[in-house]
């Protein structure tokens, strides 16, 4: 490890857990388990937005030095307020965002006619972004962390 890198947050996670009440809660391996369909509780206890705010804040720090974090950071993050989907859902006109995609697709598929660039199949067993992009299951998802570079230093 004499040529590595080597961040640690693990005092202001701690911290964090401390913070928000979360030191007796038991740990996982993975941030959010594979079947879980989160939606809004509309029968729910109400929970306190700005404390709410503060810990995805906290969280989003974090995934600084812990990328794989940030799927479920992301997933809890989505909570803080009402989505904002309504009007685009309502007025289905071809929005700026739709031509970007097409031109982009289009720019992509000549550079293949072209030769320039190729694709590849990636197995899913291999696929990183993986991690930043779905809820995975324990084995999944530790064998991509490990792919990643991220180590797990345990306090002694």
């Amino acid at each position: 490890m004499e040529d590595s890198t080597f961040l640690s947050q693990r005092k202001y996670a701690k911290n964090i857990v401390k913070k928000f009440g979360m030191v007796i809660v038991s740990h996982k391996r993975t941030l959010a388990p594979t079947h879980l369909k989160l939606s809004k509780d509309e029968g729910g206890i109400s929970v306190d937005q700005s404390l709410y705010r503060i810990m995805i804040g906290s969280l989003l720090y974090l995934t600084a030095n812990k990328p794989y974090i940030v799927f479920g950071v992301g997933v809890y993050a989505r909570y803080q307020a009402e989505p904002k989907f309504y009007q685009h859902l309502q007025n289905p006109i071809q929005h700026s965002r739709t031509k970007h995609n097409d031109i982009r697709h289009h720019f992509i598929r000549e550079l293949i006619e072209d030769k320039l660039i190729c694709l590849e199949h990636v197995s899913i067993e291999i696929q990183l972004v993986d991690i930043f992009t779905k809820a995975l299951d324990a084995t999944q998802f530790e064998n991509l962390r490990s792919k990643l570079g991220v180590c797990i230093f345990e306090e002694p």
